[in-house]
């Protein structure tokens, strides 16, 4: 015996749109503006955490002496220990610059505001590298560079990067 199987199947009807109305369509120029927008403030981030890294990081040790400026400590990892700061703090920053973009800018998540976030993390992480160096730069270059020299002195070198000597991504940026 075969018995008629109804059209809904026994289940109750769903709702039209469980969704609702889908969202406006957002206008391409307030993509653009939120999208600069992000871009100009991610990258100005990169003087504060300059400063930052510049503060926390250790410096390494130098001396100098009647005949040249000199490592106290040539072998130390206070070199390392400047990159593995900077990557941390860079790292931290985007991670929470992430979450609170796709957060707060929930009307505009898509392609162009991530590109803008990502040029904005790439202005932040070359400003963050220039400003920490730049805080030190001019003190250590000082005495470095000082014509004459009697007795000793010891000093400390400013925050750097290794991408400084050996040219960012094999030299395809120069150092300016």
């Amino acid at each position: 015996m075969t018995e008629a199987v109804p059209a809904d199947f026994g289940y109750p009807p769903l709702p039209a749109d469980p969704a609702g109305p889908p969202p406006p369509r957002i206008s391409p120029w307030a993509e653009l503006a939120v999208t600069v927008t992000v871009l100009v403030l991610v990258g100005l981030l990169g003087f504060p955490l300059g400063w930052l890294w510049q503060r926390i990081a250790p410096h390494t040790p130098a001396v100098r002496e009647a005949d040249g400026a000199y490592l106290t400590a040539p072998e130390a990892e206070h070199r390392i220990a400047d990159e593995g700061w900077y990557l941390v703090l860079t790292v931290g920053l985007g991670l929470v610059l992430v979450i609170a973009v796709w957060v707060a800018l929930r009307r505009f998540r898509g392609p162009v505001v991530a590109l803008g976030l990502t040029l904005g993390a790439v202005a932040c992480a070359i400003i963050t590298w220039k400003f920490g160096h730049h805080f030190g730069y001019r003190g250590a270059r000082a005495i470095i560079d000082a014509p004459t020299w009697t007795g000793t002195t010891n000093f400390t070198l400013p925050v750097d990067l290794r991408a400084a000597k050996i040219g960012l991504w094999h030299g395809w940026l120069r150092q300016g």
